[in-house]
């Protein structure tokens, strides 16, 4: 029925490509396909644990699985079986977008906690036992994803004094620690006449020189990088709204500036915005607090756009902490995506019901002609949470389902 193992991979790595090669992704699909491929590993180890254990029971090839995190939803199934061994093919599903969705999400939701935490109601609730069962509540490394609105908060009067007062500084500090050590600079600099009209955080520059000791600057060097970066921000307007914000951010800035320099006020701008942001939602920062978040932003964030190339090898490479900015220009919205790693992501397991599953697969047709919406949403699926129609029917492989990712065969080894 599941054919050879070689058939099944070639299968399974065909569909992982129409899946990634989806001809029109949004930024937010490439970023949750990201995610999704950095929880891959983590998923794989503890669904071996589980078989080694035996929480699974006797699961033999066809048997599919459930893991809920947040608003993500992994969708396993084992391809193929064998002694000690078993191939795995693991689909994460699109996040909680439309109503549908959200609508068996939830009931997902509510049945996981009434089996974990009121333990002796679940088997009252018919049919969901045929759908699914609750296995257990795992906990696994992968990044948690905090998403928050922040118009209101960027475009106001007092979030943007304080962006302004702190920008300064920050090109100041990340001049000095980036481009200082540069000869073509440090010789540019000698030719620098600063003007005493323009106000300087003498704190600031003092706060610098105590603490980066790798370069020993005397007073007069330290005034002339604040006057660089106060006549930089000038240049780039005295007049700052939350469009222009965003442009900088973006690196929009003066084309007569060499690469370096861009780049040194992109960063900034990207450091500034996080440190004001704290500043303005949690509490005022001292200059030397603030200091300290830029080494900690500098050593153990990303901070950036969902489009940025180095956003993939970030992940890639597991850094700590990523801070993405998005403007949406039809509703003139402002939104922030704060991911954080963490190695205690709770992720709950649920062992679905081989049968249900198939019979929705096989009567795709029928349940695309006829209970489909009929509004705009994307012409989805009608949801109905005790059998999980709309998230079954989204896990099918291509063309007639369109989960977000798909892994490649995974092997699985157990004793």
């Amino acid at each position: 029925m599941f054919g050879q193992f070689w058939q099944v991979s070639e299968l399974i790595e065909g569909l992982r490509k129409s899946c990634l090669t989806n001809p029109s992704p949004t930024t937010n699909d490439n970023l949750d396909q990201l995610i999704y491929n950095d929880m891959l590993q983590g998923v794989c180890k503890l669904f071996q644990e589980c078989m080694e254990t035996g929480k699974f029971g006797y699961c033999p090839a066809g048997s599919m699985f459930l893991l809920r995190n947040q608003d993500r939803i992994l969708w396993i199934s084992i391809e193929e079986e064998g002694f000690c061994y078993k191939h795995i093919s693991v689909k994460g599903l699109e996040l909680q977008e439309t109503s549908c969705h959200t609508v068996e999400a939830a009931f997902l939701d509510d049945k996981f906690e009434r089996y974990f935490d009121r333990f002796s109601f679940y088997n009252r609730y018919f049919p969901t036992k045929c759908t699914f069962k609750p296995i257990s509540r795992n906990k696994i490394e992968t990044y948690s994803d905090v998403k928050n609105r922040l118009t209101g908060v960027i475009d106001s009067k007092e979030f943007i004094e304080i962006f302004k007062s702190n920008l300064p500084k920050v090109l100041t500090w990340k001049l000095i620690r980036e481009i200082y050590s540069s000869y073509s600079f440090e010789s540019s600099l000698s030719h620098i006449q600063y003007e005493h009209k323009y106000s300087i955080d003498k704190d600031w520059l003092n706060c610098i020189k105590n603490k980066e000791n790798d370069w020993i600057f005397n007073e007069n060097n330290l005034l002339k990088f604040a006057y660089l970066s106060k006549n930089i921000i000038l240049k780039e307007g005295d007049f700052f709204n939350a469009q222009h914000i965003y442009k900088l951010y973006k690196g929009i800035v003066q084309e007569s500036l060499n690469e370096p320099l861009k780049h040194a006020i992109k960063v900034s701008v990207r450091y500034c915005l996080r440190a004001s942001l704290n500043h303005f939602l949690i509490c005022p920062e001292t200059n030397e607090e603030l200091q300290d978040s830029l080494i900690d932003m500098n050593e153990n964030w990303f901070i950036g756009l969902e489009n940025d190339k180095e956003l993939i090898e970030m992940i890639e490479k597991r850094i700590e902490n990523i801070f993405l900015l998005q403007y949406t220009e039809e509703t003139k919205t402002f939104c922030s995506r704060n991911l954080t790693r963490r190695e205690d992501e709770e992720f709950f397991i649920a062992a679905l019901e081989e049968e249900s599953v198939k019979s929705q697969w096989a009567n795709l047709s029928l349940e695309l002609f006829y209970m489909t919406n009929d509004d705009d949403e994307r012409y989805s699926i009608q949801a109905e949470p005790s059998i999980l129609r709309n998230l079954t029917v989204q896990a099918a492989n291509p063309p007639l389902g369109y989960p977000l990712f798909i892994s490649q065969m995974q092997n699985i080894y157990s004793i």
